[in-house]
């Protein structure tokens, strides 16, 4: 695996995370995600819980948010932390043990199980920010796609 930065965990935590993908591997057999296609059925892979991560970063009290971005800088999305912090996951490694590539989401994949918004699953993610109030947020609002849906 690569020593490359690919994420970044920070905002209102007491330690400011900088991951490598090497290390994912190394948290915890509690924190890991054999095989995440028995939690979303369409995705294959190895992950690692939210929940791992923050715990590592210990966000503050004051923390509510969750903000979600893309490592380019073009998508993010901002959550409520209650709502997300013990089902979502981090994709990282294919099922070959090979990085996710880009045109997966790679080389890390957000996703939260049974989420009502798609567009929460975030391709490319980059950073994870913890924040008092909602985040950036470029997401398409769920009106808009179910009026797309629908024109097709």
């Amino acid at each position: 695996m690569s020593d490359i930065l690919t994420l970044i965990v920070d905002g209102l935590v007491q330690h400011r995370l900088s991951l490598t993908a090497a290390d994912f591997s190394r948290y915890s057999a509690e924190a890991q995600i054999a095989d995440v296609s028995q939690l979303v059925p369409k995705r294959e892979g190895r992950g690692i819980k939210l929940g791992a991560l923050l715990a590592a970063a210990r966000p503050q009290p004051e923390a509510k948010y969750i903000t979600l971005h893309s490592a380019d800088g073009t998508f993010s999305a901002s959550i409520e932390r209650a709502e997300i912090e013990d089902r979502a996951l981090l994709i990282y490694q294919q099922k070959d043990g090979m990085p996710v590539p880009v045109s997966a989401g790679g080389p890390i994949r957000f996703v939260i199980p049974n989420f009502n918004d798609p567009c929460a699953n975030v391709r490319g993610l980059g950073r994870i920010e913890l924040t008092a109030t909602p985040g950036r947020d470029t997401r398409p609002s769920l009106t808009q796609i179910q009026t797309k849906k629908k024109a097709q």
